[in-house]
């Protein structure tokens, strides 16, 4: 046997059969997860804006005078 050989990494895969409350379980969780999801990449686009009309000398944001003025 090679030295490669010996380092060869094996995978696995399984199939899962959730019950019906197992299933809707998974899919509550999923619903929430995409939604938190969202809402945080939302957020990140959300500051990226803020921050970069900040940099260009402009403040599109009413509270701008609030957060960033001390």
């Amino acid at each position: 046997m090679t030295r490669r050989a010996k380092q060869m990494r094996t995978s696995y895969q399984f199939r899962l059969r959730p019950t019906k409350q197992q299933a809707a379980d998974i899919d509550r969780w999923l619903s929430m997860l995409r939604a938190q999801y969202k809402y945080l990449l939302a957020d990140r686009f959300n500051w990226y804006e803020e921050i970069r009309n900040l940099i260009a000398g402009r403040s599109y944001s009413p509270d701008y005078q609030t957060r960033y003025q001390s």
